[in-house]
């Protein structure tokens, strides 16, 4: 086995961990079959600690050494991140055999192995900057000629060790006959090797980058999947910088934030003190709030792929690839009101975001008049003090009202998931309160952490269904040329394959390629050049999230939102929420001026709208002028609505004309007029009978309610 010990106190060294052949990880990945472990070396892999480990392994009719790749991050319990070995059928580093000795380096962005190796003696370089997909980059074999044309003799290598200078990649190894020159019977010995262009890294600089990513935590299995974005992301910026003979290349340093504001602020603190002024995150507002102080007295350019917090949208020299609360925030109070809501508990984690998006939404609720809000916020969970959900929930109960109710839910975490197994086991029990009760048959409503809940158990996914659990997200261009290429390559970067990805890791991605714009616009890294190209370099890119353009604050300068609700335990995308104004009446009157037609004749039909060939007609009971020119088309229209509500820019066109508002509007062109539950009626006079009197009546209404046209039943109005 491997022992991995706590040496902070070197003269008593705890075991934190054992690493034991074939064991599952806590994710349930197994690790290689260590037998007979050999050298164990620690790297830091984007600022996050592994070890290499070279093991002996038994595959049946085969047997040999392999390395493999632990993730200590959280060294009580390690994660197997990779496995490099020959056995694997097709593998680009099959040939591998007899690993004697291996060490690791950095070089042009990338994170690189070297091992000696026997049968057939040489060494092996190999890019570990992503464990689980192993690549080859160059292999020097004992008698081969380097590129120009000395013999390299490496019998029997021993030691190796890789160092990068001065951007050139070198590797000096110890073999049992090491002579370039000289006579045929010089044995042992060292020979240095400048691996540089062999391994494909040219006369290169390097760009580092830092990223503040909640790796461990309540958010870490996000997090991974916002790391693997950003290491793709990487991938891709490098091979195009490749493409375009640049001489720089990227490399990510990660480090783990634990979605801890204090932590992000230490780690921040590691990576200023690395030299590294760039970073991309963090990725909550909680910790873009702790940092942003630091940040700027240090010169250091943040760049956050996750932060949406209507506090932080202030001209700071914080950029953020996320639309803000300020968009969101009414836009989910339009919502519960067009739903016709008119009580809303909210919880929300008491964080930047958490406690900003409530009052947000609070400000766009309607107060008084019969709609209330009751904010119940909460400290989110830590490793040592976990959210104690039933009193969350008991909280909840207290203030909520059985009708016309929502729940909203502010959370990323997952608490969230807690939360609802608590609400459901609450409003589920024998004997619960009205609210509580009211917990379990009210909508609930949240964002950012639907994927969270569709892959947790099945409790929580049926009390989703239930609840119809309702997650207001912005929405994000799939259609980019690139965008499934890219999904493929997070997923495949992930030990489970998850490929469902939201707008969070796609701006993790889109990050990487900002920065790197905005270095070649400035030909420089520094934060001052950075801080000036960032904005010129968001403008207009076409990104994964489609146009990456930023305010004057520097945060995402517009997106729409979507619903998508809970339905069976699937994400289903639903319609946004009208305003609940439905026609309950629509007849059609033919008569003249003076009110009665010639002859005693009147014509009284009703009609209904419904949609045909594109336009609102008339399906029935249209009828034809009668009478003199001087006759009149009256349509009676009767609006009821279960509220006062605002009516502007209304208009009845008839066949094409404007048709003369009876009662008249307030203004002249018919803006704004307030309209009184439960009903208002209008008369609209058509006054263009003879040529237009045959044939249905092509009916075009043209109306804003509150700001924003509104439907009858599903359908929009024109």
């Amino acid at each position: 086995s491997v022992q991995i010990l706590d040496l902070s106190d070197p003269a008593k060294p705890k075991r934190s961990a054992s690493i034991t052949p074939g064991m599952l990880d806590r994710d349930g990945r197994a690790f290689g079959d260590i037998y007979s472990p050999g050298q164990v070396q620690t790297f830091s892999l984007g600022g996050v600690p592994h070890a290499a480990i070279v093991a002996s392994e038994d595959f049946g009719e085969y047997s040999g050494e392999f390395i493999q790749i632990v993730n200590l991050s959280d060294p009580s319990a390690p994660r197997s991140a990779g496995v490099i070995g020959p056995y694997l059928d097709g593998h680009p580093l099959a040939g591998l055999d007899s690993i004697k000795r291996i060490d690791i380096a950095e070089a042009g962005g990338r994170t690189v192995l070297a091992a000696t190796i026997e049968a057939p003696d040489g060494l092996f370089l190999i890019d570990i900057s992503n464990p689980a997909s192993p690549q080859r980059l160059a292999f020097a074999l004992d008698g081969h000629n380097d590129p120009a044309g000395v013999r390299v003799s490496l019998d029997s290598p021993l030691g190796v060790s890789l160092r990068s200078i001065d951007g050139r990649l070198y590797a000096a190894v110890a073999a049992s006959d090491a002579a370039v020159t000289g006579p045929a019977n010089t044995r042992g010995g060292l020979t240095v090797l400048d691996l540089t262009e062999t391994a494909g890294l040219g006369d290169l600089h390097t760009v580092t980058v830092g990223a503040l990513v909640p790796l461990t935590g309540s958010v870490a299995s996000l997090g991974e999947h916002w790391e693997a974005a950003m290491q793709v992301g990487v991938k891709d910026l490098n091979e195009r910088l490749e493409q375009t003979d640049a001489d720089w290349r990227v490399r990510l340093d990660v480090r783990d934030s634990r979605a801890e504001p204090d932590t992000a602020l230490a780690r921040l603190t590691d990576l200023n003190s690395a030299g590294i002024k760039a970073v991309i995150g963090p990725a909550t507002s909680g910790g873009v709030a702790r940092v942003q102080d630091y940040a700027a007295a240090n010169g250091m350019t943040i760049l956050s792929y996750g932060s949406t917090a209507a506090s932080l949208a202030q001209q700071d020299g914080i950029f953020r690839l996320i639309p803000p609360d300020t968009l969101m925030g009414p836009f989910i109070a339009e919502q519960l009101l067009n739903a016709g809501i008119k009580h809303a508990t909210i919880a929300y984690r008491d964080d930047a975001w958490g406690r900003g998006l409530a009052e947000s939404v609070r400000d766009g609720f309607r107060i008084g008049s019969g709609y209330t809000t009751a904010l119940v916020p909460f400290n989110p969970s830590t490793d040592e003090v976990p959210l104690d959900s039933a009193a969350l929930v008991s909280q909840m109960s207290a203030t909520h009202v059985a009708s016309d109710s929502a729940v909203l839910l502010f959370d990323f975490s997952t608490d969230t998931v807690d939360i609802m197994a608590a609400a459901d086991a609450a409003s589920s029990a024998p004997g619960a309160s009205p609210g509580a009760a009211a917990l379990g048959t009210s909508q609930w409503f949240g964002t950012s952490v639907l994927d969270t809940i569709l892959s947790h158990t099945d409790q929580v996914r049926d009390f989703a269904s239930q609840v119809r659990y309702t997650s207001v997200d912005a929405v994000f261009d799939r259609s980019h040329p690139q965008f499934e290429r890219v999904t493929r390559d997070i997923s495949a970067r992930l030990p489970d394959g998850h490929s469902d990805f939201g707008i969070y890791a796609y701006a993790a991605y889109d990050s990487v390629h900002l920065m790197g714009r905005a270095v070649m616009l400035g030909d420089s890294a520094a934060a001052a050049a950075l801080l000036e190209n960032i904005p010129a370099a968001a403008r207009g890119h076409a990104g994964l999230i489609g146009d990456t353009t930023l305010d004057i604050n520097g945060d995402l300068a517009g997106t729409e939102f979507q619903l998508l609700q809970v339905r069976g335990g699937q994400a289903v995308p639903i319609p946004k929420y009208e305003v609940p104004l439905t026609v309950a009446e629509f007849t059609v009157t033919s008569r003249h001026a003076s009110g009665m037609a010639t002859g005693g004749q009147s014509y009284e039909p009703t009609g209904t709208l419904v949609l045909q060939d594109g336009q609102r007609v008339l399906t029935s009971g249209a009828g034809t002028c009668l009478g003199d020119a001087g006759g009149r088309t009256v349509v009676d229209i009767s609006f009821r609505a279960e509220e006062t509500f605002t009516m502007g820019e209304f208009d009845i066109l008839i066949n094409g004309r404007s048709a003369a508002l009876q009662p008249p509007l307030p203004n002249a062109d018919n803006s704004v007029e307030e309209i009184t539950a439960p009903a208002k009626q209008f008369e609209a006079e058509w006054a263009a009978c003879g040529t237009d009197a045959d044939g249905p009546l092509d009916i075009n209404i043209e109306v804003m309610i509150d700001g924003v046209p509104v439907s009858f039943g599903e359908e929009k109005l024109t």
